[in-house]
């Protein structure tokens, strides 16, 4: 059963990544500009997007989740965007909020936590001090409050300056400065502590 029903003189037209699509739908410049906008913004910022988005929730599968749920959003907003502002800004933006969102969601969820009973890497090795000091870290971060913990995994790891953070967060630059300025402390002291 098809939804939209395709009239028999409208020819199918072959867009990138081999994507058919009806011509009927998709009739003027503008539409096929916007398509290969999108593909290209995602084949750029796919990886940070989702490394961001890991560091944000800790934890991969989540991440990849909500990764692809910001590039749903972004290709279902793109018409109304503000063309005056970066794009990039705008896609951390819905990256975060979307992240916020599940954070939501996620507190309000009963949780169990497993038993950590294995270990697979022998502690003696490089390797296991690199993964445990990485998981420590990685522990630290999730306990920062997300208005931390964003602001200091944009600076950290996606390498963003104040003024991309600000607008990722739609916070005024010197709440950021003071927001990162807390989060570092507060870092070191769950890190240390």
């Amino acid at each position: 059963m098809q939804l939209w029903p395709r009239s028999a003189e409208a020819p199918l037209r072959r867009l990138r990544r081999d994507k058919m699509v009806d011509t009927e739908s998709t009739c003027d410049a503008d539409t096929d500009t916007a398509v290969l906008a999108i593909a290209d913004l995602y084949d750029q910022y796919r990886h940070p997007l989702l490394a961001y988005l890991t560091r944000i929730v800790g934890d991969s599968d989540m991440a990849e989740e909500l990764c692809h749920n910001s590039f749903v959003k972004v290709l279902r907003h793109w018409p109304h965007r503000d063309q005056q502002k970066d794009v990039r800004a705008w896609l951390y933006r819905i990256a975060t909020n979307t992240a916020y969102d599940e954070l939501r969601r996620w507190h309000r969820r009963p949780c169990v936590p497993l038993p950590d009973t294995w270990d697979i890497v022998d502690e003696r090795s490089d390797m296991a001090t690199q993964v445990s000091e990485a998981d420590a870290v990685r522990t630290a971060l999730v306990q920062l409050p997300a208005h931390e913990r964003v602001p200091l995994t944009m600076q950290m790891y996606a390498d963003r300056n104040l003024n991309e953070i600000a607008a990722a967060t739609a916070a005024p630059v010197n709440t950021v400065k003071a927001r990162l300025h807390r989060a570092r402390a507060h870092f070191q002291a769950v890190y240390q502590g």
